[in-house]
C-alpha cells in the first residue's frame, strides 16, 4: 500500500472529524427560541358563543408584550369581520374599517402564558370575542358598505334621468346614514340630491323641505350656499303648502248691523278652496256658539280650544263686516266728475295655532257685500295676505321640515 495515499486518507479524517467536532459543538452552543405553550398548536376552534384568535407578543417587558399579543388579536378579528362582509356584499373595492368606528373592547383574553427568555419576556394569548357583538358589527360594516353602492346607483339613476328610480333610494339612504361609518360622502349631498330631483319634477313642496333641513342642520357652509341656489328657484311657497298634511278649522262668521253671527254661506266657501287646494278642513264643533259682539284674545282662545278637542292643528277664522250705511252708496272718483258705489264691507282672517292660540297672521281687505267670494280669493291668492304669510305660518306649524 502506498504510504503517500495512507497519509492522504489520515488528512481527510482528521479534517472530517474535526468538522464534525465543530458542528457538534455548535448544535451544542445554539440557543433556542421560546417554547410556545401545548395549547398554541391547536387553539379551540370558533363555538356558538364566541370567535377565538392567538397572537403571541415579544418585548421587554411582560405588560408590553402582552399589549403587543392583544393588539395582533384585535386586527385578526378586524380583518375577520371586514373579510366577512366583503364576501358577502361582493365588494371588494369597498373598504371601511372596522377600527375607525368600534373599539373592540369586547375582546378578552381566554388563555394566557408567559415565559423570559434571552431578555425578552414572550407571552402567548388565546383571545376572544362575542358572537353577539360580531353579528353586530357586521351589520354596521355591512350597512356602510350598503350606503356606498346605493349612493352610486341613485348617482347613476339620476344621470340617466330616472328620478323615480333614485328618489326612493335617496329616502333610504337619508333614513340609514350613519356618519360614525365615515362614508365617502356627507349626509347633506344626499339632501341637496332630493331637493334638486323634486325641482325637476316640479315638487317645490318637498324641495323646499330638504332644502331647509340643510339650511339648518349644515355645519360646513359650503352645503348652505349651495341650498340657497336651489332655493332661488323655487317658486313661493302657497298658503296650502303651509298647511300640508295639517287639518285646518274653517270658522266663517258675518255682522251687518248687530251681533256677530256664522256665517254657512262663506264657511262653504271657505271649505270648498281649501279642499279644492288640497287642505284638510274640519267644521265648526257644536260646542263653540257664536253670538259674539267682539273678536278679542279670550274669544280666540275659546275658539282654539273648540278647534283642539275637534282634532284641528290650526283655525283659519274669517269675519265678513258690511256697513249699512255704505250700502247702496257712492263716492266720488278722485280727479272725475264720475261717482262710484262705496265699499261698503271689509273680510278679516285670522290664522290661529291651535294647541296654544297662538295668532301666526292676520289681516283685512275692503270690498262690496256682494263680493264675498272674491274678497276669499283675495286674501288667499294676494301677495299682501296669504301668500306673504305661508312662510311664517309653515314654520309656527313646522310643516317647513
Amino acid at each position: 500500500m502506498n504510504p503517500q495515499w495512507l497519509t492522504n486518507v489520515d488528512r481527510c479524517l482528521t479534517v472530517g472529524f474535526l468538522m464534525t467536532g465543530m458542528l457538534l459543538q455548535g448544535c451544542a452552543t445554539t440557543t433556542l427560541g421560546p417554547v410556545p405553550p401545548s395549547w398554541w398548536s391547536d387553539p379551540r376552534p370558533h363555538d356558538a358563543q364566541h370567535l377565538y384568535f392567538k397572537a403571541h407578543g415579544q418585548r421587554h417587558s411582560l405588560e408590553d408584550a402582552r399589549r403587543a399579543a392583544m393588539r395582533s388579536i384585535r386586527a385578526q378579528i378586524a380583518e375577520y369581520i371586514f373579510t366577512e362582509v366583503r364576501v358577502q356584499n361582493m365588494a371588494e373595492q369597498t373598504r371601511i374599517s372596522v377600527e375607525s368606528f368600534v373599539s373592540l373592547s369586547e375582546v378578552e383574553s381566554f388563555r394566557e402564558d408567559d415565559t423570559r427568555h434571552s431578555g425578552a419576556w414572550n407571552v402567548w394569548i388565546l383571545g376572544r370575542y362575542p358572537q353577539s357583538e360580531y353579528q353586530r358589527i357586521r351589520k354596521r360594516l355591512a350597512l356602510g358598505v350598503r350606503l356606498e353602492q346605493q349612493w352610486s346607483e341613485a348617482q347613476s339613476a339620476i344621470n340617466r334621468q330616472q328620478l323615480a328610480t333614485a328618489e326612493p333610494i335617496l329616502l333610504s339612504i337619508i333614513n340609514e346614514y350613519d356618519k360614525a361609518l365615515r362614508p365617502s360622502f356627507d349626509l347633506e349631498s344626499v339632501k341637496i340630491e332630493l331637493a334638486s330631483l323634486y325641482l325637476k319634477q316640479n315638487r317645490a313642496g318637498p324641495a323646499r323641505q330638504w332644502i331647509r333641513d340643510v339650511k339648518k342642520s349644515a355645519r360646513d357652509s359650503k352645503w348652505a350656499r349651495k341650498a340657497e341656489v336651489i332655493e332661488r328657484q323655487l317658486p313661493a311657497i302657497s298658503y296650502a303648502e303651509a298647511f300640508d298634511e295639517k287639518k285646518i278649522g274653517i270658522l266663517a262668521m258675518s255682522r251687518t248691523d248687530g251681533p256677530i253671527t256664522a256665517d254657512a254661506r262663506l264657511t262653504a266657501d271657505a271649505t270648498m278652496r281649501f279642499n279644492r287646494d288640497g287642505v284638510q278642513t274640519t267644521p265648526r264643533p257644536d260646542t263653540l256658539k257664536i253670538g259674539l259682539n267682539v273678536i278679542d284674545a279670550s274669544v280666540i282662545r275659546r275658539v282654539a280650544n273648540a278647534f283642539t278637542a275637534a282634532g284641528a292643528d290650526a283655525v283659519f277664522m274669517l269675519l265678513f263686516e258690511i256697513d249699512p250705511d255704505k250700502t247702496d252708496a257712492t263716492i266720488r272718483i278722485p280727479l272725475s266728475e264720475e261717482r262710484t258705489a262705496a265699499l261698503d264691507a271689509k273680510l278679516q282672517y285670522w290664522v290661529i295655532r291651535a294647541s296654544d292660540a297662538q295668532v301666526m297672521a292676520s289681516g283685512s281687505t275692503p270690498g262690496r257685500s256682494e263680493q264675498r267670494t272674491g274678497l276669499l280669493n283675495a286674501i288667499l291668492t294676494h301677495r299682501r295676505h296669504m301668500p306673504h304669510h305661508a312662510p311664517a305660518i309653515a314654520e309656527a306649524l313646522g310643516t317647513d321640515r
